[in-house]
């Protein structure tokens, strides 16, 4: 959304500057963490996950969000249903309206499996819906989440390329930070995926 030919986030970030300088400062340094995350090498100058120490057990104990959870999620909070609309129309792949519009099963795992195949990304390139066929790179994730025999570094890789895309232009500086939304994905699900990829590389 903008006003006028300035968007409203950045009258917001503005705005919350101007009016409170002392949180700003504040945030600037405390901020555990800058603008500036990268991968050096195979890993990521920073974890955004740290895992719990147990007292009672003295150990170090990894939890996260089961990754078929994750992937039905996904599917469902996607920008627009639009684009996968349009693939199942073609009748090109196994995708069908029903499956889109959630009318069955909306946390089925082979249906979200579906919505990120390969086919369906081919359909949606050919159709000019680039964004959304980047999108079921997704699937990627999920191979390294679900398949077997996959080396252990491999699957950090493929993992890494879905961590990329979530942080990817995301400017941790800037002041209020994202409360929703974090390059239009929902910051719950966002933080999600992060944390899940970070918890099983390090």
């Amino acid at each position: 959304m903008t006003v006028g030919n300035v968007p409203k986030t950045a009258l917001n970030i503005a705005y919350t500057e101007y009016a409170w300088p002392e949180r700003l400062q504040t945030w600037k340094t405390q901020s555990p963490i800058n603008d500036e995350i990268k991968v050096i090498g195979s890993y990521p100058n920073y974890w955004f996950y740290i895992p719990e120490f147990s007292y009672d057990r003295q150990q170090l104990e990894v939890r996260c969000i089961d990754s078929s959870h994750l992937l039905t999620r996904t599917k469902r909070k996607r920008l627009s249903s639009k684009p996968w609309l349009k693939a199942a129309s073609t009748r090109k792949t196994s995708l069908t309206s029903v499956m889109v519009e959630d009318v069955i099963d909306p946390m089925s795992v082979p249906m979200a499996v579906t919505h990120f195949s390969s086919d369906v990304e081919k359909v949606m390139r050919d159709n000019g819906d680039i964004h959304a066929a980047d999108l079921c790179h997704v699937r990627n994730w999920w191979k390294a989440e679900d398949e077997a025999g996959i080396s252990a570094i491999d699957r950090i890789k493929m993992r890494f390329c879905l961590r990329d895309r979530l942080l990817r232009d995301v400017d941790f500086s800037k002041f209020p930070p994202p409360t929703e939304y974090v390059n239009g994905w929902p910051i719950q699900l966002g933080e999600a995926l992060i944390a899940g990829i970070d918890s099983k590389s390090i």
